[in-house]
C-alpha cells in the first residue's frame, strides 16, 4: 500500500510541478542556448532578462515546493479529501511515510532543478568571447581533490535539509490539529 499511496501523491502533483519544471527548464535552456548562439548586441540585451528569469524561476520553485507540500498534506489529511484517505484498508504509518516519500522526491526534483537554474545563471553572465575560459576554469576546479568531496557534502546537506523541512511541515500541520487546538489552527501551523 505504501507503493499506492506514493503513487497517487505523486500523480496528484504532477500537473502542478510539469508546468513549474518546464517553465524553469526553458529559461534555463534559453540562458544557454543564448549564450552560445547570440550575437554581442542581442546577448547585452536578452542575458540579463534570461538570468533574471532564472533568479526569479529558483524563488518560486521553492516557494512553491514549500507552500503546496503543506497545503497538499493539509488537505490530504485533514480536509475533504482526509476523510477519504483515512477509510482505505491502510496503516497511517504507511498513508504518512508514503505522502512523505512523494514529497522528499518532488523536494529532490526541485533541488536538481534549481542547481541546473543556478548553473545557467553562472553560464548565461560569462561573456560570449570567454567559453573556452569558462570550461578552462570549470575543469581546473573540478580536477582539484576537494572540490568533488565537498559538492558531494552540499548535495548531500541540501538533501538532509529539504527532508527536514518536510518532517517539519508535516509536524507543525499535524500540530495544528490537535483536538485541544480549536480555533486558529491554520495560524498555528
Amino acid at each position: 500500500m505504501f507503493g499506492k499511496v506514493m503513487k497517487q501523491e505523486l500523480r496528484a502533483n504532477s500537473l502542478l510541478y510539469g508546468v513549474a519544471s518546464a517553465i524553469a527548464l526553458l529559461f534555463a535552456f534559453a540562458t544557454v542556448i543564448n549564450r552560445t548562439r547570440g550575437t554581442d548586441v542581442s546577448y547585452l540585451v536578452k542575458a540579463p532578462l534570461l538570468i533574471s528569469g532564472c533568479t526569479i524561476a529558483i524563488v518560486v520553485l521553492v516557494i512553491l515546493f514549500l507552500i503546496h507540500t503543506a497545503l497538499r498534506y493539509q488537505k490530504s489529511m485533514y480536509g475533504n479529501e482526509g476523510y477519504l484517505t483515512f477509510s482505505l484498508p491502510i496503516s497511517s504509518v504507511e498513508l504518512v511515510t508514503g505522502k512523505y516519500a512523494a514529497a522528499a522526491l518532488w523536494g529532490i526534483i526541485v533541488c536538481v532543478l534549481c542547481a541546473l537554474l543556478c548553473f545557467s545563471i553562472i553560464y548565461g553572465a560569462v561573456a560570449p568571447s570567454g567559453t573556452e575560459l569558462f570550461w578552462a576554469e570549470v575543469e581546473k576546479v573540478w580536477a582539484m581533490d576537494g572540490i568533488r568531496s565537498s559538492m558531494i557534502l552540499i548535495a548531500v546537506s541540501l538533501t538532509l535539509g529539504m527532508l527536514e523541512t518536510v518532517a517539519l511541515l508535516y509536524l507543525a500541520i499535524t500540530l495544528a490539529h490537535l483536538p485541544f487546538i480549536r480555533k486558529g489552527n491554520g495560524i498555528f501551523a
